[in-house]
């Protein structure tokens, strides 16, 4: 499938599906990434937007294949990148790699919290996560960092990892002065990010971080 076919179907979607990836090529947090991963974003931009648009625009039956395919050529390409740059020492671009990862197998698997590759994939991005500067939250980046944790919170449902992911969210939240679910909403629309994969689940992680919230800072 071409480029520019590939950009048309861009244009034609509305204007919310149209953002999908966009926080992860921003200024805020792309110094982060050195220039190879930062192009596998934004041709995860255009695939993940006409991939979502599946069923909602009109393609051939070749166009859906092609797609798909480009998406797993992402996928592979995400998942040998340590290989290919051994070289590629960046906290955070590891850390949103992983996220990515997570999302993309989340979005089209059913996985199972306690399964062996939903375990890798938290505990994976758990250690990635601390190796960041946690303590900074990110700076101009926390938006990244709120999309990475509500992933890891996603798919550790019921596991030891939980409340670590809701509570550094509770702390990232506060920081970007993030008080309501509609605001959150609008923050993760930027990001890899499917409402109708994701929203039940994100929401209610969400109440979490407002219930422990509340405990720690209590109205007096």
């Amino acid at each position: 499938m071409s480029l520019e076919r590939l950009k048309a179907i861009v244009t034609q979607s509305d204007a919310t599906a149209s953002l999908l990836g966009q926080g992860l090529v921003n200024l805020d947090v792309g110094h982060d990434f050195d220039q190879q991963m930062l192009q596998i974003f934004r041709e995860a931009m255009l695939v993940w937007i006409c991939f979502e648009q599946i069923g909602i625009q009109r393609f051939t039956t070749d166009e859906k294949r092609s797609i798909s395919m480009m998406r797993l050529n992402i996928d592979h390409r995400l998942l040998s990148y340590p290989f290919d740059y051994v070289q590629s020492q960046r906290p955070v671009q590891e850390a949103c790699r992983l996220a990515f990862i997570l999302f993309s197998n989340a979005h089209y698997n059913v996985i199972q919290p306690t399964s062996e590759i939903a375990r890798c994939l938290v505990q994976d991005l758990q250690a990635a996560l601390k190796a960041t500067d946690l303590l900074s939250l990110w700076g101009n980046a926390s938006l990244t960092l709120i999309w990475t944790l509500f992933l890891g919170a996603h798919l550790s449902f019921g596991q030891q990892e939980r409340p670590w992911f809701v509570a550094m969210l509770s702390r990232a939240a506060r920081k970007c002065d993030l008080n309501r679910w509609e605001d959150v909403r609008r923050c993760l629309v930027l990001y890899y990010y499917s409402p109708r994969v994701f929203e039940a689940s994100f929401h209610a992680i969400w109440s979490e971080v407002e219930i422990l919230t509340t405990l720690l800072n209590p109205v007096v």
